[in-house]
């Protein structure tokens, strides 16, 4: 492997260095070997009870891009099986790499490591709720869409208008593992975070059918969702081949937790401000 375009170091923590962002579908051969190369060190992190599983991505790079997508999809999710049965927690860091072990400074570090499960927020905005389906991205947001907070601390101001945490703590049901719903969970929650102030027609008309809702429930619950904790956003689902794709403002999201706990269906969701970090 050209130690100028990668390098890895394992131990109780997995560390990858690249000499730019991880893609997802225009992976170089080198990138697809080192892809490789991490999935067989993650899956040696083995699995602890008491633990879930900690990625953290260092880059001074901007960019559009999902913190949950550079350190996992993109990787490939079965990957995540074992060390991210309990839960994931996925943050940014905008910051210098350190040098890898090969003495090369390199733009992008990806760590991973078990790590004890952070408590609930206090400081942010709190949903409670039950989610009859965790990885059917529709169905999720409108489970979140129409649920008001159960809390919202002192000194919040909303719309949360910078970068932001999210906490999830979700109660998995009978045969679904968090690896297989964690990328359509959060694309749900997040998208019921917004507003949406001019939704596209054949989108709701495509969404109304799947929900099986009148077309005005839906406009209704896209204009004004119950808590539009992250603001408008135009744009936010647009019809694409036979059904809808959306495009919520994740791109924002510093951090991101997703424990698994609490009984079947269960649903706490926690937005935590962070103001601009970069």
């Amino acid at each position: 492997m050209n130690a100028q375009t990668f390098d890895f170091a394992e131990d109780s923590t997995v560390e990858m260095w690249l000499a730019r962002r991880l893609p997802f579908d225009t992976k170089t051969i080198e990138e697809k070997s080192a892809c490789a190369r991490l999935r067989a060190m993650l899956k040696r992190l083995g699995h602890s009870e008491s633990e879930i599983l900690s990625g953290v991505y260092t880059s001074l790079q901007g960019g559009r891009f999902d913190i949950e997508n550079v350190l996992a999809y993109n990787i490939g999710m079965s990957s995540f099986a074992q060390a991210g049965r309990n839960g994931m927690h996925f943050r940014r860091i905008w910051g210098a790499p350190k040098v890898s072990p090969s003495g090369n400074r390199f733009e992008h570090h990806h760590a991973y490591q078990l790590v004890a499960s952070p408590a609930k927020p206090a400081n942010g905005v709190n949903l409670e709720l039950e989610l009859s389906c965790i990885d059917d991205v529709a169905r999720v947001w409108w489970a979140v869409s129409g649920t008001s907070a159960a809390n919202i601390a002192a000194g919040v101001r909303l719309p949360v208008a910078g970068r932001f945490a999210l906490h999830v703590e979700v109660g998995m049901p009978q045969k679904k593992r968090l690896h297989n719903a964690i990328k359509k969970l959060l694309d749900g929650i997040v998208a019921a975070l917004h507003s949406e102030p001019a939704p596209s027609a054949e989108a709701v008309d495509r969404l109304a059918r799947y929900l099986s809702l009148p077309v005005s429930d839906v406009v209704r619950r896209l204009s004004d969702p119950a808590v539009a904790v992250l603001g408008e956003r135009s744009g936010l689902v647009r019809p694409y081949r036979n059904f809808v794709q959306w495009h919520p403002e994740d791109d924002r999201c510093d951090s991101i937790t997703v424990i698994a706990c609490g009984s079947p269906g269960s649903c706490s969701v926690t937005v935590t401000e962070l103001g601009e970090t970069r």
